[in-house]
């Protein structure tokens, strides 16, 4: 029997550079599922290695959502990623879907977790002494938004 995974496929940025389309799978058993997700934004993205990290940030945090609907133990991405990020990605996962976990009375070592990886898209991001003043900060408005300051 194959082993249950989810997996981050890619991202694709449209023409006019104000959409982007993050694509995600499922595998379940002999099931697979396909997703994707597209948003819209006010000005045409730039194409930096910063804005690329948001994105490859954004895909990382939407696929919670597609995630929860099996919890499968295997996570797969094309994105390189470092020990830093490996603890930053898990911990979101973790506090993230904490509510799920407690609601539906399961125990924490179910998620899958991030490693570090080389990966085919994006590089890791590099440790910086960069002292981060802003940023941009999504929030659903619901019970599980965070609060920021």
């Amino acid at each position: 029997m194959a082993e249950d995974a989810f997996t981050y496929k890619y991202f694709q940025v449209s023409d006019d550079r104000r959409k982007v389309s993050f694509y995600f799978g499922l595998s379940h058993g002999t099931d697979k599922y396909d997703f994707v997700e597209t948003l819209e934004f006010p000005l045409p993205l730039l194409d930096t290695p910063a804005q690329n990290a948001g994105l490859k940030a954004l895909h990382l945090a939407l696929g919670i959502s597609y995630y929860k609907v099996f919890l499968p133990g295997t996570l797969q991405y094309p994105y390189q990623m470092n020990a830093t990020e490996v603890r930053f990605w898990n911990t979101v996962w973790r506090h993230g879907l904490g509510e799920f976990l407690y609601v539906n009375r399961l125990p924490v070592d179910k998620l899958a977790q991030f490693t570090s990886q080389d990966g085919t898209l994006f590089p890791a991001a590099q440790d910086s002494d960069t002292e981060v003043t802003e940023g941009l900060l999504g929030i659903g408005g619901g019970k599980d938004s965070i609060v920021a300051r």
